[in-house]
């Protein structure tokens, strides 16, 4: 069995409030319970690159073997089943002949039932004729899954009845409507987890709770996620050894916190996290062990779990990290940690070079182009964070090259991004073309275009305050349920500046402010003193207004974004001004200077986005 890591996306980053989204993409796994896979990918840090051209030779040469075997006039029939299942098996997770596969190994079944072979054989070829009948129908699947799980049912074979619910989890994940087949691959955790439970089969109970809190977070229902994490950390006490399902938990653990906005947690859970990798990286086969036998039977029946290796278990580790830090701009440990993962993606891009089209070895490209246009665009908000425009856009160029290839989600993120480069470099018109763009079912992506879009309605050069209220009055309701708690936030903050009510925005901005700081969001923080410091100016509190625009500036001038430090500094020294303290505030004048000469070389020096429209 082979699970794939999970397929994230998400938004992040200047304007959109680092607000985490979960993709629809689901957890790709494919049943390979009895082949012993050769396939290895290489780790950043080895020098030897895998000789995949021997491997292929190799693989071609068994195959001859085994074709030779079967061209033997007296051969037995017991032997011909075992090699044209061993052959089925090697053609179907080696190639891409699936016809081919499925051709020698339909004889073999036929030979089985004739010759009555013993159940385990007929199991076994049943499994891999399901994993061969899926690639192209899979309601034929699940008719031959319904009957062979009854099957194994009624005989009490324990075992078999785990490896065919897992590979219908596998099979309902495939559907290309795996919105509706949401409920049938729960119904299915529930069942494995309710016989594990009864028998007290620890390691399948994590198993099966682990790939319920995929469903759970897919369907915004955080809290059961939460449950299922908690009921793993219960019972993981009980099986000795799973440092690895132990890592893929702490990795749901921080996901789970960052998409609810849960900053501090998430940061204190990564450095946990951190300490697992180091030791990891130190072992001496780590590199190697990107499998996990699950034994489900005493005559040696198991199922190999394949869900993060080596290599994906450290760029996973990088891009969390990066998203961790990514609202804390006053900081770059974002950039850094993006732009680590996206060296070790481009090294493994490399060596998957020697891939061919004819082999089905090739699949693990797929994750890699994902992730690695994923944490292209996060990376592109970091940079932009930190005001560096110019290198953001030689991303965006990049990431403009493979956009037709996207998926929806990226497509949408893609959008955000850069919508927020032509937003913050003067482009509003497009700005908003790019916002507009966002389709209304990638919700949490869309809302935060349309507070992107409020903001540039409350500027001085496209203000329209009817704009800003009817914009407002339609995403109020959604922002408000949102489960994306960062998202709340950013409404509190736009609604809180948008000035409609004093009292209203006095008490929205500062429970931003007491709320960013709680999440470690600076971005947020920064935004919410500029536009609070306005209240306390207007009601005389000039001394509150002043701790707030200094610790303003502070935060955006060590984030090296120009654009708020500017902000906050002139207002600081206006404010000076005003208290007459002259000299600071001809300082902060001075700092001001510097602040509005990178502004303006941003603006001189920008690049015009031009936007292409999608058909979502």
């Amino acid at each position: 069995m082979e699970f794939r890591g999970r397929k994230l996306e998400g938004g992040g980053g200047i304007y959109n409030f680092s607000d985490e989204y979960t993709s629809d993409d689901q957890d790709k796994i494919v049943a390979s319970w009895i082949i012993e896979s050769n396939d290895i990918t290489s780790y950043i840090f080895m020098v030897e690159v895998f000789p995949y051209e021997e491997y292929y030779k190799l693989i071609a040469t068994g195959l001859g073997c085994l074709e030779t075997l079967l061209c033997y006039d007296k051969l037995e029939a017991n032997v011909e089943i075992r090699t044209r299942f061993r052959m089925a098996e090697v053609i179907f997770y080696e190639t891409e002949d699936i016809e081919r596969a499925e051709r020698i190994l339909s004889k073999g079944v036929i030979l089985a039932q004739r010759k009555n072979e013993d159940i385990e054989t007929k199991f076994a070829m049943q499994h891999l004729q399901i994993c061969i009948v899926a690639q192209k129908s899979l309601k034929t699947a699940q008719i031959l899954l319904k009957s062979c799980i009854e099957e194994a049912e009624e005989r009490r074979l324990v075992h078999w009845v785990y490896i065919f619910l897992f590979l219908q989890y596998d099979v309902l994940s495939c559907s290309v409507n795996q919105d509706s087949e949401r409920m049938g691959r729960l119904s299915t955790l529930i069942k494995i987890n309710s016989i594990a439970e009864n028998r007290n089969d620890h390691l399948i109970c994590i198993i099966a709770r682990l790939l319920e809190t995929c469903l759970r977070i897919e369907s915004e229902q955080y809290q059961m996620a939460k449950k299922c994490l908690n009921y793993v950390s219960e019972i993981q006490t009980k099986v000795s050894d799973i440092s690895f399902l132990n890592r893929v938990k702490m990795m749901f653990n921080i996901f789970l916190n960052l998409i609810q906005g849960y900053g501090k947690e998430a940061i204190h859970e990564l450095r946990d996290l951190h300490h697992e990798l180091d030791a990891f990286a130190e072992e001496t086969n780590c590199l190697y062990q990107d499998t996990f036998n699950l034994p489900l039977s005493q005559n040696g029946l198991d199922m190999k779990i394949y869900w993060f290796n080596a290599q994906q278990l450290f760029i996973y580790g990088h891009i969390l990290s990066g998203m961790c830090y990514l609202p804390d701009y006053s900081s770059s440990k974002a950039e850094i940690f993006f732009n680590e993962g996206l060296e070790m993606l481009t090294y493994d891009f490399a060596y998957d070079q020697f891939l061919t089209n004819g082999l089905r070895t090739n699949k693990n490209l797929n994750w890699f182009d994902m992730i690695h246009k994923m944490c292209l665009i996060y990376y592109c908000f970091a940079l932009m964070l930190r005001s560096k425009f110019n290198k953001a856009f030689e991303y965006i160029q990049i990431l403009e090259k493979h956009s037709s290839s996207f998926t929806a989600t990226t497509r949408a993120l893609f959008m955000l991004l850069k919508g927020t480069y032509a937003q913050f470099t003067g482009q509003l018109d497009t700005a908003l073309k790019a916002y507009e763009s966002i389709p209304v079912f990638l919700q949490a992506i869309n809302l935060l275009g349309s507070l992107n879009s409020i903001l540039i309605f409350q500027g001085n050069q496209l203000q329209d305050k009817k704009r800003v209220y009817e914009l407002l009055n339609n995403i109020e309701p959604l922002c408000k349920s949102s489960s994306f708690t960062q998202l709340k936030f950013a409404w509190n903050l736009i609604t809180g500046s948008a000035g409609k009510d004093v009292l209203y925005s006095k008490n929205s901005l500062t429970y931003v402010v007491s709320a960013s700081e709680k999440h470690t969001n600076t971005q947020l923080r920064v935004m919410a003193l500029i536009a609070l410091c306005y209240y306390f100016v207007a009601h005389s509190e000039s001394e509150q207004a002043e701790k707030m625009l200094i610790s303003a500036y502070l935060l955006s001038k060590n984030a090296e974004n120009d654009i708020w430090a500017f902000m906050s500094g002139k207002l600081l020294q206006e404010l000076m001004k005003k208290k007459n303290k002259n000299i600071k505030a001809e300082k902060q004048f001075q700092l001001n200077l510097k602040h509005k000469e990178r502004i303006l070389d941003i603006f001189n020096n920008r690049h015009d986005i031009h936007l292409t429209i999608f058909c979502f």
